[in-house]
C-alpha cells in the first residue's frame, strides 16, 4: 500500500509539473502600455516572430545544432524521470540509481550548462541546480530511502518546471551567438 501511495504521489508531482509547464507556455502577455495596439503592425510578423514576441520568458540564444542537442537532452531528462518512477514502483533502488545517473552533476554536465547558458543570465545556475538535485536521488537510492527518492525527484522536477517557466530557446546563427556570448 505504501509503495502504491508513493508511486501515486510521484505521478501526481510529475503531472503537476507538466501542467505548470504547459500553462507557462500558453500564457499570452498583455500588450505593453507603450504599445496600445501591439498586435497591429505595419508589416505582418512571421508566426515565429509573433510567438517570440508573445512569450514573456527569457530568451536563451542557441545556434540550431546546439538547440537541437538541448531539446534532445530535455527529452532524455523526461526518460530519466520515467525510469526513476518505474524503478521506484518495484522498490528496485539499484535501478533507481541507474536511471538517475545520466542527469547527475558532473564536469561534463557543468561544461554543457555553461556553454548553453552563456547568453542568458541565470540559465547556467538553474541548469546546474537541476543536476545537483539529481545527485540527491542517487543518495536516497543508495540509502534505499523511498521517501527520500520521491522528495529528491520532486525537487528535480520542480527545478525543471521552474526553468521551463523562466527560459525559452531563441534560435540564432553561430555568428550571432558568438557575438552575444563573448566574454566582455
Amino acid at each position: 500500500m505504501n509503495a502504491r501511495r508513493s508511486l501515486l504521489t510521484a505521478v501526481a508531482a510529475l503531472a503537476s509539473a507538466v501542467t505548470a509547464c504547459r500553462a507557462s507556455e500558453t500564457k499570452t502577455p498583455e500588450a505593453p502600455a507603450s504599445q496600445p495596439n501591439a498586435h497591429a503592425t505595419s508589416q505582418p510578423a512571421s508566426p515565429h516572430d509573433e510567438l517570440a514576441r508573445m512569450d514573456g520568458r527569457i530568451a536563451v540564444p542557441m545556434p540550431p545544432r546546439m538547440a537541437n542537442h538541448h531539446r534532445a537532452q530535455m527529452r532524455s531528462h523526461l526518460e530519466v524521470v520515467q525510469g526513476v518512477v518505474a524503478a521506484l514502483a518495484t522498490d528496485d533502488f539499484a535501478a533507481v540509481r541507474a536511471a538517475a545517473e545520466p542527469i547527475a552533476a558532473s564536469a561534463s554536465t557543468e561544461h554543457q550548462c555553461e556553454m548553453m547558458g552563456r547568453g542568458a543570465e541565470g540559465f547556467t545556475e538553474q541548469a546546474l541546480r537541476f543536476h545537483e538535485t539529481a545527485n540527491q536521488i542517487l543518495g536516497a537510492a543508495d540509502a534505499k530511502d523511498r521517501t527520500g527518492v520521491l522528495a529528491a525527484l520532486s525537487e528535480t522536477v520542480s527545478v525543471c518546471t521552474g526553468c521551463h517557466a523562466t527560459f525559452r530557446q531563441e534560435i540564432v546563427s553561430w555568428d550571432d551567438w558568438r557575438a552575444r556570448t563573448e566574454e566582455k
